[in-house]
């Protein structure tokens, strides 16, 4: 529903997957990867309703639930978690650079510009 939310823009099925994926990080696993992969779909589609509509929160809020989940990346070790985790602080540094150019708050660039470090270095 999400990928065909997103390429379609269809709105109606972007609020749907958004309301599923809410409930799926609240009453799901608390740990893990499958919080993660929960969490990092949640985060993608707020961005994708974002592009389609311009709410600052719905950006607000992706950028609230991928910094919740970024703590516990570092504790992941598996050759396929790290290119998850690549790609959740991939959505995190956009994610902040893009309220960054709404806002023009300068920590949100500095806090892009350290993820995009991280990525670097792994």
């Amino acid at each position: 529903m999400l990928e065909y939310a997103r390429r379609t823009t269809d709105l109606k099925r972007l609020d749907m997957a958004i309301v599923l994926l809410r409930q799926a990080c609240e009453d799901g696993p608390a740990s893990g990867e499958v919080r993660l992969t929960n969490c990092c779909q949640l985060a993608s589609a707020l961005c994708a309703r974002f592009d389609v509509c311009g709410w600052g929160a719905d950006l607000d809020a992706a950028i609230s639930v991928l910094e919740r989940v970024r703590p516990p990346l570092a504790v992941l070790t598996r050759e396929e978690s790290r290119d998850y985790s690549q790609e959740l602080y991939l959505l995190l540094a956009r994610s902040l650079q893009r309220r960054f150019e709404l806002t023009g708050v300068l920590c949100d660039l500095d806090a892009a510009a350290e993820i995009t470090a991280i990525i670097h270095t792994r």
